[in-house]
């Protein structure tokens, strides 16, 4: 099979043509995929605009060629041509940089016109696609933008909730039930703790599930007044301390109830309660702690609104000087600050830039700016201001709402000869950062 013309528009691509045709020995392909990669790696590494469709075609064609040559070489009687490769190469190549498997079996056959391989390079290319998606989460094209703070996954808006983990809201556990408690004595336990569902617990500390009203309340209209708590136990999802308060979140509008039990590692032992107004009070008490602390002011509790606020406006209340600019003084002497006038941004840290590498204290933060928390490996992390940051780290940042994220990503990515650092939430000591 003779390998088509390859053509887009008016545009050819002559080296490419003769790769693929045969006209180049082995060799010489590894030579210029060797280069070509240098080159584009080169390229985009000064910042310069040299393209990836193209090179990326180059290189699949070259290497595809190349691997036709010593196939047929080793296997004469049993492969196709070496051109035939270099075509599936050119589709599987650029499928694994840019993880778009569809457009990659279109724009081969638009340059192409050829449709014999379809087969083979429709598998090429999912088994390329499926690498690179094991290899890195970034294609070339989203890597860029990743490195400006950018998720196209998630936005430019940081979830608060992704990064905060279920330790953060995790409550003590309540009053437990041993497994032979009587069914007369777990209703009044669930009516003085007030709650709709209590954990039973063995003598050696083993968590067996839960009790809930609704197990209870069935037990006296079926007249089984002989049940004990660990009969009528059931089994509720459970959390773990590491989860992020997302996934606890979602696991609670899964299970209305009041809360669910969060284990140790070993998944048989109790370690506290969650429920979704737990997720709520830390989500709010986190970003709460953040705002306005570079005047050692305090935030007001989550939930307290403050005499003159509007139905539905989101206050905290803290203490600072009357008249300061841009804020609103309250018939106490405090001043109302409008969330409003607040972002809440992510930041990836990626490629070892700044701030990667500089201790908190040391980033250029922007002005009025507070780092709310830091996720590192998958946890939420302690700091303080001599912690290091580290590439991969990410970051959430409250900054005014009218700085955009590219300004504070840009900003972070200076270094600077001094810097201050962000002011540490209410109880904390002042080098101390949540």
């Amino acid at each position: 099979m003779r390998p088509p013309p390859l053509r887009s528009g008016n545009v050819t691509y002559p080296v490419l043509q003769n790769g693929i045709e045969g006209k180049y020995v082995a060799w010489f392909l590894i030579v210029l995929l060797v280069g070509k990669i240098f080159a584009t790696s080169l390229t985009i590494g000064i910042g310069g605009s040299g393209g990836v469709f193209a090179p990326s075609l180059f290189m699949g064609a070259m290497l595809g060629t190349a691997f036709g040559d010593l196939v047929n070489l080793l296997f004469p009687q049993l492969t196709a041509p070496a051109g035939a490769y270099g075509l599936v190469g050119m589709g599987a190549v650029f499928a694994g940089a840019a993880r778009a498997p569809i457009t990659a079996v279109l724009i081969v056959f638009e340059l192409t016109g050829e449709y014999s391989i379809i087969l083979p390079l429709m598998v090429a290319i999912v088994l390329a696609t499926a690498v690179g998606r094991t290899l890195s989460r970034d294609t070339i094209y989203t890597l860029k933008l990743r490195r400006r703070g950018v998720d196209i996954r998630q936005g430019r808006a940081a979830d608060l909730m992704e990064i905060l983990n279920v330790s953060d809201a995790l409550q003590p556990v309540p009053g437990s039930l041993a497994p032979d408690t009587p069914l007369d004595a777990v209703i009044e336990r669930l009516s003085a703790e007030r709650r709709d569902s209590l954990p039973v617990i063995d003598a050696d500390g083993t968590y067996l599930g839960a009790v809930t009203s609704h197990e209870a309340r069935e037990s006296v209209q079926d007249n089984a007044l002989a049940n004990t708590a660990g009969e009528l136990a059931r089994s509720l999802p459970t959390l773990k301390v590491e989860q992020t308060l997302q996934a606890a979140l979602a696991a609670l509008v899964r299970h209305e109830g009041s809360g669910l039990p969060v284990l140790s590692d070993d998944g048989w032992h109790l370690v506290g309660w969650i429920n979704d107004r737990d997720v709520l009070r830390a989500y709010s008490d986190r970003l709460h702690a953040s705002i306005h602390q570079d005047l050692g002011i305090l935030a007001r509790p989550a939930g307290a609104a403050p005499p003159g606020a509007g139905p539905g406006q989101r206050v905290a209340r803290v203490r600072r000087p009357t008249g300061t600019a841009g804020h609103s003084p309250g018939a106490d002497g405090n001043t109302v600050v409008d969330l409003r006038d607040y972002a809440l941004v992510d930041i990836q840290l990626t490629d070892g830039r700044p701030p990667a590498g500089l201790r908190i204290i040391e980033v250029p933060w922007p002005p009025r700016s507070h780092l709310v928390a830091v996720r590192r490996d998958g946890q939420t992390i302690s700091t303080t201001t001599e912690t290091v940051l580290r590439e991969a780290d990410r970051l959430a940042v409250l900054v005014p709402a009218g700085d955009t994220p590219d300004s504070v990503a840009d900003r972070l990515r200076r270094r600077p000869a001094g810097a201050g650092s962000p002011r540490p939430p209410e109880g904390e000591p002042p080098d101390r950062l949540r």
